[in-house]
């Protein structure tokens, strides 16, 4: 039910039975029709507006008037009486004044009140605003066709789309006399439902009665209409607040505009749901079989039998594969162990730091060295300091802080993964790269069956090419899920399993970095720096990397991450981390050097508190997908490493177990959460949970630096309480008129750089004729809440230019343009969004970044 329907009914509760009585013949309540998926987003936007003004004297309203360039014919307010309703005995205005100033002693009767006629340019029945959900016009409900005559509403336009043009008119109602009983029903709506009440003195009697009873009438009404004849550029609004002796503020908030009925609100720049253009084409949204364009469309897909499926070839994945098969050799059995992998070949998509502990691949491979592993370069010296706006300031790093990094290795993460899938092809572990598993199948008992890969050939616009191929399933007794940080799969197993009941939202952060090659004398291989503070406020989580690897070139990995947790919309993270690179204290290093790499990716931070349960029956998650990244310590490989190995060893005990009983068909590997809860990688995380949580208090970072100092360094963990996150990172988001814009230096082309520039070193390219992975629940939400509320913040979080807003056609208001292309996979826009309306799922396999050794 809506916010509107839901205040409706509380109203008519507290105003009791006979307005309750009333009410029934008055509000089409919205389950009656349901609305499509895109309207409440435009509801909420509307009728939140009006909410806000309805609480505000006649003054606001007037200035509201004035700003909007005056009415022509001063169109009278709810709160005027009209000409011929003015009770007997009224007196009469100031000559000169508004009509909607007004105060009147008594409500107008109600037969007396004025109607409202529609009428419409005849238009091209394109606009899918005319009808209901399920495609077929809508008939008036009884409830709505014996509704008594409705007042005449305000008819606001929404921007109007280049190919529908529509204007409505308001005339006089006719005499009692003449109307015809029973009254027309109200027309059918672009949202579908219309939702009416009246305000004091309005259409009912038994409503007047009960205000003039001193029963307080609240009730919020959002109606949005538009008639079959019209384009969908016409909506009415309609919010009725009524109290004994204050009709007056009882809603000037409508007003009637004659010519354009352009939208009065600030939302008048926002298109409504019936003229947005249409953005999200993907079949997630729009589903095919209601798709005339895919009828005939053969959709068989082959299947293919495993014992193990496992999606994601990243560390964890790659790890779980080899010491599956490595098992299999040992106790001679036969196991058939599958990797998909959404990009082109095996790294491509990876992206870290990355200084990495060999603790994990010792256990996978104690031979490593020998086997030519790509850890060249050992960490030599270690350093770590706050940045202020001129100046650095350094920090000692004492010994059993998890800054230190004795003893770990400086990596390209890229080239190791690939060197991790050449050691599992050659175990006999299947791997196909450039197939994106795009669902996740489910046997009949609600257990896991497998992963289906993503159909190819699919024009943008939603229809099928000639070259349409479906996807392939693959069925497997255990299906590991290792995808990385918020995983599309995993979202959509958290809530068909609800594995997030019994732990905190996840937090997350942002990784920008960038490869250089930079002059050798600046060149110190095996040097490993760190910094917090500047250019972020205290408030605002984050840090830098600075690593030189030993390669053969003098080469530098940097890189900038921020918590995608602050609060301030206009924040962008790559400029933040472009302003970062003109520090006195970093800017010398990279003077008369080259970039050669860019990228970007989220990552976890929520720790010990935000991991989920691990297993389901028919699956279990591994590595980053849950979130076991050592945050203090800014590693997570050789954490995810470990959960592989683990998920490994429990899966292989079950497969082999000739006695084993499995309550469903998809074996549920229990075991390996508890294992993974005895193991190392639960202590570590458990000992360094409370360090980020900490960064929360009115010290910011600061704070968490002395936590860390006092009590992580004292009690290593062993302190009786556990902190907690402040909620998700898109909730902590604030309006933007509350915040400051920040300006941002430009780009001087050596040190610092444009963001299309940067993008273009990531290698990233999809096929463009395809649907945007990009997919939106609501067209409309953007424009309508994200632009109208946080000033767009998606088009500064995005480290890849995705999102822009652009103008209509018309040349009024704005739209969201996806530039899908740009993609880099990075998930900050489906975490960040503050009206989380943004939904992430995969593209075509092999398209996005294309990184090398990142």
């Amino acid at each position: 039910m809506s916010p509107a329907a839901v205040q409706a009914e509380r109203a008519a509760r507290r105003a009791g039975p006979a307005s309750a009585a009333g009410l029934q013949g008055l509000v089409a309540l919205p389950q009656q029709v349901p609305p499509r998926p895109e309207e409440p987003g435009i509801l909420r936007a509307l009728g939140g507006q009006l909410l806000h003004l309805g609480r505000h004297s006649r003054r606001r309203l007037q200035d509201l008037r004035q700003r909007e360039g005056g009415l022509e014919g001063r169109q009278r307010g709810w709160g005027s009486p009209a000409p011929g309703n003015v009770p007997e005995g009224a007196p009469e205005p100031p000559e000169g004044s508004a009509p909607h100033s007004r105060r009147r002693s008594a409500s107008p009767p109600p037969a007396a009140a004025p109607a409202c006629r529609r009428r419409a340019a005849p238009a091209a029945p394109t606009s899918r605003s005319r009808r209901g959900p399920s495609g077929a016009r809508r008939r008036a409900s009884p409830r709505e066709a014996a509704a008594p005559p409705r007042p005449c509403p305000a008819q606001l336009s929404h921007a109007r789309s280049a190919s529908h043009t529509s204007t409505a008119h308001c005339t006089p109602s006719p005499a009692p006399s003449e109307r015809q009983q029973p009254h027309p029903p109200p027309p059918t709506t672009a949202l579908g439902a219309v939702v009416l009440l009246p305000g004091r003195g309005g259409a009912d009697p038994r409503l007047g009665a009960q205000a003039r009873r001193g029963r307080r009438w609240r009730g919020a009404c959002s109606a949005v209409a538009g008639s079959g004849e019209c384009s969908g550029a016409v909506a009415m609004l309609l919010y009725c607040c009524t109290s004994a002796g204050r009709a007056r503020q009882c809603f000037h908030a409508l007003k009637l505009i004659k010519k354009d009925c352009l939208l009065s609100l600030r939302v008048s720049l926002c298109a409504s749901t019936a003229s947005v253009p249409r953005i999200t084409t993907h079949y997630t949204i729009h589903p095919r079989d209601k798709d005339k364009r895919w009828e005939g469309v053969n959709m068989e897909r082959f299947a293919e039998e495993a014992d193990v499926v496992i999606v994601g070839a990243g560390p964890a994945g790659l790890s779980a594969a080899i010491r599956l098969k490595q098992l299999a050799a040992e106790h001679s059995k036969e196991v058939r162990v599958c990797l998909v992998e959404k990009a082109s070949q095996i790294g491509a998509h990876t992206l870290s730091g990355a200084c990495i502990e060999p603790r994990s691949l010792e256990e996978l491979f104690p031979d490593w060295k020998e086997r030519g592993a790509p850890l060249n370069t050992p960490v030599t010296e270690d350093k770590f300091g706050i940045l202020t706006e001129t100046s650095r300031i350094p920090v000692p790093i004492l010994p059993g802080l998890p800054m230190v990094n004795h003893g770990n290795y400086i990596v390209r993460l890229g080239h190791f993964v690939s060197w991790l899938g050449e050691q599992a092809e050659a175990l006999g572990v299947e791997i196909y790269p450039g197939y994106a598993a795009a669902e996740v199948l489910f046997h009949e008992d609600g257990s896991v069956k497998g992963i289906a890969t993503n159909d190819v050939g699919i024009q943008k616009d939603g229809a099928p090419k000639a070259t349409f191929e479906r996807g392939l399933e693959l069925h497997a007794k255990v299906t590991v899920f290792a995808e990385g940080c918020h995983g599309h799969l995993a979202k959509q197993l958290y809530k068909k399993y609800n594995l997030r009941e019994n732990c905190q939202p996840q937090s997350y952060g942002i990784g920008l970095k960038e490869l250089w090659t930079i002059d050798e004398k600046k060149w110190k291989p095996g040097r490993v720096e760190h910094t917090v503070g500047w250019p972020l406020d205290r408030h605002t989580y984050g840090g830098s990397f600075l690593y030189h690897l030993n390669e053969r070139e003098p080469l530098v990995a940097l890189g900038f991450v921020v918590g995608l947790d602050y609060q301030n919309p206009y924040l962008n993270p790559f400029r933040e981390f472009q302003r970062w690179k003109h520090h006195p204290s970093v800017q010398p290093t990279l003077e008369g050097g080259t970039r050669i790499a860019y990228g970007a990716r989220a990552l976890n931070e929520g720790g010990i508190q935000s991991i989920p349960k691990l297993t389901f029956p028919g699956g279990l998650l591994i590595g980053c997908s849950p979130g076991l990244l050592n945050v203090p310590k800014i590693k997570g490989t050789h954490t995810a490493m470990k959960s592989g190995i683990l998920a490994s060893e429990a899966i292989f005990s079950q497969l082999i177990n000739e006695n084993l009983q499995s309550k469903t068909i998809g074996l549920d590997v229990q075991e390996y959460e508890e294992n993974l809860k005895k193991s190392w990688v639960w202590k570590e995380l458990y000992a360094v949970r409370n360090i980020r949580p900490s960064c929360h208090t009115v010290l910011g970072v600061y704070g968490g630096m002395i936590y860390t100092g006092i009590f992580y360094w004292l009690l290593r963990g062993m302190e009786p309480w556990t902190l907690k996150h402040p909620g998700p990172d898109f909730a902590q988001l604030k309006p933007a008129k509350d915040c400051t814009p920040i300006e941002y230096p430009k780009p001087d082309g050596k040190i610092s750089f444009d963001l299309l520039s940067s993008v273009a070193l990531s290698g990233t390219n999809h096929e463009h004729d395809q649907p945007a992975h990009l997919t939106l629940k609501d067209d409309s939400i953007p424009v309508s809440r994200n632009l109208a509320v946080f000033d767009g913040p998606e088009q500064r979080f995005c480290p890849a230019g995705v999102y822009e807003y652009v103008p209509l056609e018309t040349g009024e208001g704005s739209r969201l343009q996806i530039n899908a292309q740009n993609c880099v996979h990075c998930k900050t826009c489906d975490i960040k969004d503050p009206s989380q309306n943004i939904n992430w799922v995969v593209p075509e396999g092999g398209g996005g970044p294309a990184y090398n050794g990142m």
